[in-house]
């Protein structure tokens, strides 16, 4: 993956509010998109074999709709952290995790993190809310789709803000051809 590919190829996605009657994706695509729980743990639900590839984690300049969510303005550097999360030794989820810059305990955890999942430090904070659910599609790109699955002719992600008390966090998750969110 090239750096700042998310700034490069999506930062001007259509992202849209799951509401009851959001039905463009599948119904059983939209179940992992709308699932409330830790993604990490429903993946490692249906394999046999977990892990995390960090691809990059740096101060980046923000996606506009990131930094909108979180900090209220579009200017605002984040610390961004992106990786796959693999199931079995295929990419199942390509992630993208965008902080403030200048929040520095939570930042720390997360740096100190390398090749473990987010989620199990997420989902382990009783201060963790769900602020809001986001889901687009997205056309398969070589990124998106690395094991060039011509079927594939849409794939899906979500965007949710979480919080850790005052701390603001953006995940982008986006469901690669190989996951079980299309099985």
């Amino acid at each position: 993956m090239t750096r700042n590919y998310w700034l490069q190829n999506h930062s001007q996605t259509h992202w849209q509010s799951i509401t009851t009657d959001f039905n463009a994706a599948p119904a059983h695509t939209l179940s992992w998109l709308n699932h409330k729980d830790s993604l990490t743990a429903r993946l490692r639900q249906n394999c046999s074999a977990f892990h995390v590839e960090v691809l990059n984690e740096e101060l980046s300049p923000a996606d506009a709709n990131e930094a909108a969510l979180i900090t209220g303005t579009e200017q605002a550097p984040l610390w961004v952290r992106e990786v796959y999360l693999y199931g079995d030794n295929q990419p199942w989820v390509y992630a993208r995790s965008s902080m403030p810059a200048n929040t520095s305990s939570q930042l720390a955890q997360i740096k100190q993190l390398h090749q473990k999942p987010l989620g199990e430090m997420l989902f382990s904070s009783p201060d963790l809310h769900i602020h809001e659910r986001l889901v687009a599609e997205f056309q398969p790109t070589a990124q998106l789709n690395p094991g060039q699955n011509p079927e594939m002719t849409a794939l899906w992600g979500r965007r949710t803000l979480f919080r850790i008390g005052n701390f603001p966090l953006v995940v982008t998750e986006i469901f690669l051809p190989g996951s079980p969110a299309y099985r």
